[in-house]
C-alpha cells in the first residue's frame, strides 16, 4: 500500500477500528498542496465510484433491452441468447480476484483506465456481432472491464478512505451503482431511434469520453496519497497509553479482528464461504436472472419494451433509496437489515408473478418499488458484513474472491431463466426459484455472523 518514498520509523496505524503497532516503512504524503484542498478528497473518490459503477453496470444491465432486440433480429432460443449475459457475468466473477489483487498491488490509477478501455472496446465490438460466440466474446471483454473499474476496485478503495463511516460510504456507493438502472430506458430509446447496433456505439463513446479521463486523472488509492487521513479526520496525537480508543468498543472477537487477513486465510474460514453463498444466491442467481429476463417477461404479458425499461428505472431509483441500508445496518445490525431487505425482495418477486395473471402497469411499478427497496437495503448490509469480517490491506483480493461467487451464480441464473422459459413457455417457475435462493442468502449471512466479530459503529 505504501508508495515509492518511505521513512523507516515505528508507526501506529489505525486499520479498521483496530490499533496495530507496526515497525517499518510509513508512506510520506506525495501531495504538498493537500493542505489547501477545501474538502475531503474521499468524497470525490466516492462520487467517481458512483459514476463508474453506474456506467459500467448500466451498460451491462442494459442487456435486458438488447436481449429483446437481438431475439427479434436473430430468432435464437432464449436460453442460448441469455448465454451471452451469463458468459459476461461469469467472466466478471472469475476476473474479480485478479482485479482485487491488481488494485492492492498497483493501485486504481493503473488498473481502472485499463478497465475503461476494455468496456469501450467490448461495447463497440458488440455492435458488429452476428453470432452467439461473437456476442459472448465481446460481452466478456465488457464485463472484464467492468470488474476492473467498478464495484470490486471501488469497494477496496472506499474501505481505505472511510473507516468510521464505512457503512455510510458503502450505502452511497450502492445508491450510485443503482442509478445504472436508468440505462435500460436510455438504451431502449437509443435502440428505438437508431437500432441496437448504433446504441452500443453510443454507450461505448460514453465510457471513452466521460469515464476514462476521470479515472485516469483523479483516482487515488489511499488518503496518504493526497496528504489526508481516513474519513478526513487526523489521528489522535496523544500516546496510545494515555487515550481511550472508542473504536475498539465495537470489536467482539478481538483475535479475529486483529488477524492479518489474506485471501488464503479467508478461504479457510466458514464465514467467508457463508458470505460467498449469500452473494452467489442473492446477486449471482437471483438478481441476474431477473435483470436478464424482466423486460422480456413484461413484453410477453403485453407491455412495450419502453414501459418495461421505465419499470427498471423505477427499480433503480427505489434501490438507491433503499441503499440507506448501510445507515440502518449501523443501528440494527447487518443481519437484520439484510433479512428485512431480502424479505421485501421475496414479496417483490411474488408481485411480479401476479402480473402474469393480472397484467397491470401498477403491479409492475409495485414490484419495482418493493423489490428495488429490498435489494437496496440488502446490498450495503452484505458489503459492510464482509468489511466487518475481513477488512485490512488485502481486502481487495478478499472482495474479489467473494465476487467470484457472484460470477458462478451469474453464469447459471440468466441461462437457467431462459432454459425454464424454453421448456415451460413461462417465467413463473424461474421466479419461484429466485424467491427460494433469496431465502438461502438470508440463512447464509446469519451463519457468517458479522455481529459475532464486530458490532456496527453507531
Amino acid at each position: 500500500m505504501a508508495g515509492p518514498e518511505h521513512t523507516h520509523r515505528e508507526s501506529c496505524l489505525q486499520e479498521d477500528n483496530v490499533i496495530v503497532q507496526r515497525t517499518g516503512p510509513t508512506p510520506i504524503s506525495r501531495a504538498p498542496l493537500a493542505d489547501r484542498l477545501p474538502f475531503f478528497y474521499g468524497w470525490l473518490i466516492l462520487g467517481m465510484g458512483c459514476l463508474a459503477t453506474s456506467i459500467a453496470y448500466g451498460i451491462r444491465g442494459s442487456f435486458s433491452v438488447f436481449y429483446v432486440a437481438i431475439l427479434q433480429d436473430f430468432g435464437w432460443s432464449r436460453a442460448e441468447t441469455a448465454l451471452i449475459f451469463s458468459t459476461g457475468v461469469a467472466v466478471y466473477g472469475f476476473t474479480a480476484p485478479i482485479s482485487g489483487a491488481l488494485i492492492d498491488r498497483f493501485g486504481p490509477r493503473k488498473v481502472m483506465p485499463v478497465g475503461c478501455m476494455l468496456i469501450a472496446i467490448g461495447t463497440a465490438a458488440s455492435s458488429q456481432a452476428n453470432s452467439i460466440w461473437q456476442f459472448c466474446l465481446f460481452f466478456a471483454l465488457l464485463s472484464m472491464g467492468a470488474c476492473l473499474t467498478a464495484f470490486v476496485p471501488y469497494s477496496t478503495v472506499v474501505s481505505r478512505w472511510f473507516v468510521r463511516r464505512r457503512a455510510f460510504a458503502f450505502s452511497i456507493l450502492n445508491a450510485g451503482s443503482n442509478t445504472s438502472f436508468s440505462f435500460p430506458l436510455m438504451s431502449e430509446l437509443l435502440i428505438a431511434s437508431g437500432g441496437w447496433r448504433l446504441a452500443y456505439l453510443w454507450l461505448a463513446g460514453l465510457v471513452a469520453i466521460v469515464l476514462l479521463p476521470l479515472e485516469t486523472l483523479f483516482a487515488r488509492r489511499h488518503p496518504a496519497d493526497v496528504g489526508q487521513h481516513p474519513d478526513g479526520v487526523p489521528p489522535d496525537p496523544r500516546p496510545i497509553a494515555s487515550r481511550v480508543v472508542p473504536a475498539l468498543s465495537g470489536v467482539v472477537d478481538r483475535q479475529w479482528a486483529a488477524t492479518d487477513w489474506t485471501l488464503g486465510r479467508a478461504l479457510r474460514t466458514y464465514r467467508f464461504w457463508a458470505v460467498c453463498i449469500a452473494n452467489l444466491t442473492l446477486w449471482g442467481l437471483g438478481q441476474n436472472l431477473l435483470v436478464a429476463h424482466q423486460v422480456a417477461f413484461a413484453v410477453d404479458i403485453g407491455f412495450s419494451a419502453t414501459l418495461a425499461a421505465t419499470v427498471a428505472l423505477v427499480y433503480g431509483l427505489s434501490s438507491s433509496i433503499g441503499a440507506a441500508g448501510g445507515y440502518i445496518s449501523d443501528r440494527i445490525g447487518r443481519e437484520w437489515t439484510f433479512t428485512i431487505g431480502c424479505s421485501m425482495a421475496i414479496v417483490g418477486v411474488a408481485i411480479l408473478i401476479a402480473a402474469r395473471y393480472v397484467p397491470s402497469v401498477w403491479i409492475l411499478y409495485a414490484y419495482a418499488v418493493i423489490m428495488g427497496t429490498g435489494f437496496g437495503l440488502a446490498g450495503p448490509a452484505l458489503t459492510s458484513s464482509l468489511a466487518d469480517l475481513f477488512a485490512g490491506p488485502n481486502y481487495g483480493a478478499i472482495t474479489g474472491g467473494m465476487v467470484m461467487g457472484f460470477g458462478v451464480g451469474g453464469a447459471v441464473g440468466p441461462w437457467l431463466g431462459g432454459l425454464i422459459y424454453d421448456r415451460t413457455g413461462q417465467y413463473v417457475p424461474a421466479f419461484i426459484f429466485v424467491m427460494a435462493v433469496i431465502g438461502v442468502a438470508v440463512v447464509s449471512l446469519w451463519i457468517a455472523g458479522p455481529r459475532q466479530v464486530r458490532r456496527p459503529a453507531r
